[in-house]
């Protein structure tokens, strides 16, 4: 029992850290999806008019 614990223990700041890192990516991916968007849909408002 102490053994799966201690695996546990180990594992799951590992775990952690890449469930982080992954949600950082994506926030900062959707974020920068956005700007680009934005700033690409500026763009074609200025060629149409």
């Amino acid at each position: 029992m102490s053994k799966a614990g201690h695996l546990n223990g180990l594992f799951f700041p590992i775990i952690l850290k890449i469930v982080v890192k992954f949600a950082a990516l994506v926030i900062a991916a959707s974020f920068w999806l956005s700007v680009l968007a934005g700033s690409f849909g500026e763009i074609l408002e200025k060629r149409k008019s």
